[in-house]
């Protein structure tokens, strides 16, 4: 029996600039043929999360209904009838997904009920949206074996706690395109001439709809808190752990729990969220002094935008408790600038005009989870950040990070650099271990490293 792709499939998603939207739609229509599911054309996707974000990475958890037109505002009523789906993911990219039409009001129930991973008694909510319209292109051969979707015109939302009307948070002005094939189609000619068709349009990959709506719900939840000062110019101080943990998103709402009754580093009232982000890391190498491969620039592509990054020195400073994790490093950051063949280049010559040649080391899907918990004695606030990196061969690494951020401005105050940087290194070498010892108290699921993501994917 045949393995089809509306149950267990490979997804690969690229981003296609506006302007390519029509070429790419003609070079697409030649081998595949488009395929109508809908009378209407506009899509709608209902996220569910909390402001834990306790969801499993590798599972989404939505609600899909089609639209004849797009919506003044994304308004939904309890008893309106949506396909709730549960998608999981399993090794090599393949996706599982259970799906069952429904009242949206008994979404949340039916998914505690079919969902791996969550923790028991956590309460999902509508928490993010989006809708946007979809073009279908499905094998003339077996539209069971592969599809093509092009989505453009996305536009994404946010709900507030107890609210059943989103908040309008941000839109994409690229074109979407997702690959959707069955495993053992993989190999066919005309799989390969869909690649080819899409390598020609010079693709760049693209994180998902999902963890895009979550980006921008960030955003929007950034303005709630208190404007941090930093302390230092252009340098990061943290430390680093190995996650070994059958479920990293539960390992971590179990921390922010932990340190919000039980730790002087506490999670305040004012800002309890924790936030789900996504992006797509590109890394080169240069040569340091005696000729061996460092960091040299990390391109971050932000939907549509580029950043870049330039790590220009790195020193492990040792700790009280003998963790040797905690790293000071110089950081630059560029500003976000739109995405164009032009721009791309111009960034990489700058990124030589700084460090010398670059070598290309490769790419990283990375999808970070995070919460900021404050030391209430000296008001200093931190990041404590779990990232799932997934290299472009489909090899996965979790890491927690714990970064000083800055203090609260009514409790900053004019210092010497040097004591202030040895006050936050005791700090967050207390914060750490006090985060080693909980998650550890039953096993070592944290374990110390000085591993970047640069050396990490360097290895692979």
């Amino acid at each position: 029996m045949s393995v089809q792709i509306d149950t267990f499939r490979v997804e690969k998603r690229f981003l296609v600039l506006a302007e390519d939207f029509k070429a790419f739609v003609d070079d697409i229509s030649r081998v595949l043929k488009q395929q109508v599911f809908s009378g209407n054309g506009i899509t709608r996707t209902v996220y569910f999360n909390n402001d834990d974000c306790p969801v499993p990475w590798g599972t989404s958890l939505k609600a899909r209904k089609f639209l004849p037109c797009f919506s003044p505002d994304i308004s939904i009523s309890p008893q309106d009838v949506y396909r709730i789906e549960i998608k999981g993911r399993k090794e090599n990219d393949l996706r599982v997904k259970v799906e069952r039409d429904l009242p949206i009001s008994e979404a949340p129930k039916f998914i505690c009920e079919h969902a791996e991973g969550l923790i028991p008694g956590t309460v999902l909510r509508p928490y993010a949206a989006n809708e946007y319209a979809r073009i279908h292109f499905v094998s003339p051969e077996d539209n069971k074996m592969l599809r093509v979707t092009i989505d453009r015109d996305i536009k994404y939302a946010h709900f507030e706690e107890g609210s059943l009307v989103a908040d309008w948070t941000g839109e994409d002005d690229f074109v979407r395109v997702e690959l959707k094939v069955a495993p053992e189609y993989m190999e066919s000619p005309e799989y390969k001439r869909i690649l080819e068709i899409v390598l020609k349009y010079h693709p760049l990959p693209v994180i998902s709809k999902r963890a895009r709506a979550f980006h921008f719900a960030s955003l929007k939840l950034n303005n709630r808190g208190s404007k941090i000062k930093k302390e230092f110019r252009d340098l990061e101080i943290e430390s680093k752990f190995i996650v070994r943990h059958s479920n990293p998103a539960a390992l971590l709402v179990s921390l922010k729990r932990y340190l919000q009754h039980h730790s002087v580093y506490d999670v305040p009232s004012r800002y309890p969220y924790s936030k789900e982000e996504g992006g797509i890391n590109y890394y080169w190498s240069c040569k340091d002094a005696q000729d061996g491969a460092i960091e040299g620039l990390k391109i971050r592509l932000l939907g549509s935008f580029i950043k870049s990054v330039f790590k220009k020195s790195t020193l492990m400073v040792p700790d009280r408790f003998g963790m040797n994790c905690i790293l000071e490093r110089q950081e630059v950051k560029g500003a976000p600038i739109a995405f164009t063949s032009k721009s791309y280049n111009e960034m990489l010559a700058y990124g030589e005009q700084e460090r010398g040649p670059l070598g290309f080391v490769g790419y990283l899907f990375r999808s970070r989870k995070a919460f900021w918990p404050e030391n209430r004695l000296t008001g200093r606030v931190y990041h404590i950040s779990m990232d799932e990196c997934v290299s472009s061969d489909g090899k996965t690494i979790f890491q927690l990070e714990i970064e000083h951020t800055g203090r609260l401005p009514e409790r900053f105050g004019e210092g010497d650099e040097v004591e202030t940087k040895k006050t936050v290194y005791e700090d967050l070498a207390e914060l750490s271990h006090e985060t080693l010892s909980f998650c550890n108290r039953e096993g070592e699921c944290l374990i110390p490293t000085t591993l970047t993501k640069f050396d990490w994917l360097r290895s692979r």
